[in-house]
């Protein structure tokens, strides 16, 4: 409906020129009955003033008004055919002026049902294109949590990435059943739109992100809390593992602690062997970290046979010895002199996979580094005199001046039985691991303390002007002087009875603890727990190479 009001002046001047020529031909049958009623109103009022040269004025005034109304009715029935031609030229000037006022009216309640519709129309292409599902949500709580719940549901799912609004009802003993099917209930619901796929009486459909939003929201709180936005993730109480994870190759390490209350759950916490790799327990004292490493080695090596090396500064890890399933499959060895089982251990005895050069290498870097040596003088020096040492012993097999040596370039009588090679063989006639065991013992002679009285004789040669080199020497000295003396010297010592620490763990699998204890500086400590593992971890690497790395690792070694 429109009411228009208009008031129009105009003023024209016009010149034109009219040509045409036309034919026209034309057939026409026609019927029409005609009745009608007029009321017309109109009022108009011109002036007119005009001046010509002759000398004339004539002014014109003109009042008129007409009022009619009419109806008309008409039916009309025609058929015409012709055919034509007609052409023309006009040109003219007219100015004119409109005021308007109108008005306009809508329909509140069409425009919200359209834009619902446009609504579901999306969610429908949406799910078309990504999948949609059926989704009934269930939150389980008892009397004192559902009215928790019912405040605490839309406070976790809002926002422009998640269905809104949510709604919070209580259910019935039918969609009980339903939810320990793990199905949604189809049951029918009175639909406006008569769309029955869009939801049920306790279902809608969802897109993909839609249900994400539901399983996992990232704004929830137990309690009664205001939710707010964590800065983490909390952590999640069901840990995925592989499909093919069996209930054999998974482990339980514990069991889950709320981190919205901090009470202890009945969710366990898993690892699966495939995603068994580097770990570290980081925390601050008395947050359990000793506790947590302990029941991961403890599952691990009862139940995968795993073969585990713990380094502890301490003695921390005595109570394995009672552990259930461990019996005779933990072995403890102290480093410090004067304990009830000291480990008595060879520094400088080549491991048996590992080759020689690469060992004599890499402890002069390791001390090296622990004792915070010069790199350009020191280690040079140490490197040297280790060299020294391992040729006079005849173990670096692989060593051009050790296979020119007339002592050591072959197999001596009494090493006939370690390479299965007839005496005066020529070291490089044997095979490669024949070569390792020959170095193998023929290290076991050489010690801590042949390395220290070599670098003792440099010094006593050293001129007393060189006071440059002197230094160098007396800072290696002092490094190596607690491993050499006293009850340390007798325990880290050459000798046929030194252990190999790699057979200090069953093949088995089982547990062996190098304890540094109260006893012994820190110092050693460092060098000692630092070297086996750079012997253990060396010597496993190695191993799984060769083995091919389709092998599952059989070692695992940890640092306390």
């Amino acid at each position: 409906m429109a009411d228009t009001e208009g008031w129009a002046s105009s003023f024209g001047k016009a010149d034109s020129t009219t040509e045409g020529q036309g034919w026209f031909e034309s057939t026409s049958t026609s019927h029409a009955v005609t009745r009608g009623r007029a009321d017309t109103e109109s009022w108009t009022q011109s002036v007119q003033e005009g001046w010509s040269e002759g000398r004339a004025v004539s002014r014109g005034h003109n009042v008129g008004r007409a009022h009619g109304n009419g109806v008309a009715q008409a039916q009309a029935l025609a058929l015409s055919g012709g055919r034509g031609f007609m052409g023309g030229f006009s040109a003219g000037m007219v100015p004119g002026i409109n005021i308007g006022r109108s008005w306009q009216t809508e329909d509140d309640l069409a425009i919200r049902l359209t834009e619902l519709t446009r609504g579901l129309e999306s969610l429908l292409n949406q799910a078309s294109m990504e999948g949609g599902f059926m989704t009934t949500a269930l939150l389980f709580v008892g009397e004192r949590g559902e009215r928790a719940a019912e405040a605490l549901i839309p406070q976790a799912f809002h926002g422009p990435n998640v269905p809104t609004p949510v709604l919070t009802v209580a259910g019935d003993e039918n969609l009980r059943l339903h939810a320990l099917a793990f199905r949604p209930s189809i049951q029918p619901f009175a639909d406006p739109f008569g769309v029955d796929l869009l939801w049920s009486r306790w279902g809608t459909l969802l897109t993909p992100g839609m249900l994400a939003a539901f399983t996992a929201p990232n704004l929830f709180e137990e309690g009664t809390l205001v939710t707010v936005q964590e800065k983490l993730p909390p952590l999640a109480f069901y840990p995925e593992l592989d499909a093919s994870t069996s209930a054999e190759e998974a482990v339980i390490l514990g069991h889950l602690v709320s981190p919205e209350t901090g009470d202890l759950t009945k969710v366990p916490l898993k690892l699966s062997r495939k995603r068994h790799f580097h770990t570290a327990f980081v925390g601050d004292t008395g947050y359990g970290k000793s506790v947590a490493a302990e029941r991961m080695v403890y599952e691990t090596t009862r139940q995968w046979q795993l073969r585990t090396i713990v380094l502890d500064f301490g003695a921390g890890w005595r109570k394995l010895m009672n552990a259930p399933g461990l019996e005779g499959r933990v072995e403890i060895r102290q480093l410090s002199p004067g304990g009830v089982r000291p480990l008595r251990w060879n520094p400088l005895q080549i491991g048996r996979n590992i080759l020689p050069e690469v060992q004599w290498r890499s402890f002069c870097d390791i001390f090296g580094a622990i004792a915070k040596l010069g790199v350009r003088r020191q280690v040079a020096e140490l490197r040297e005199a280790l060299r020294r040492v391992y040729l006079g012993a005849g173990v670096l097999v692989d060593d051009p001046d050790c296979r020119a040596d007339n002592k050591w370039g072959h197999v001596r009588a009494d090493e006939v039985h370690l390479v299965d090679a007839a005496a005066q063989t020529a070291l490089a006639d044997l095979s490669t691991d024949a070569r390792q065991r020959l170095a193998v013992e023929r290290s076991r002679s050489v010690g801590l303390s042949h390395l220290f009285d070599d670098i003792e004789r440099k010094l006593t040669s050293v001129p007393p002007r060189d006071s440059m080199l002197r230094g160098v020497l007396e800072g290696i000295l002092f490094r190596l002087h607690p491993l050499v003396q006293g009850a340390a010297a007798a325990q880290y010592a050459a000798g046929d009875d030194a252990v190999d620490l790699n057979e200090i763990v069953p093949e088995e699998g089982g547990v062996a603890v190098l304890e540094g204890g109260a006893f012994l500086d820190d110092f050693s400590k460092a060098v000692l727990l630092g070297w086996s593992a750079w012997h253990l971890y060396t010597d496993a690497v190695i191993v799984r190479i060769r083995h091919g790395v389709t092998e599952e690792a059989r070692i695992q070694i940890v640092f306390e």
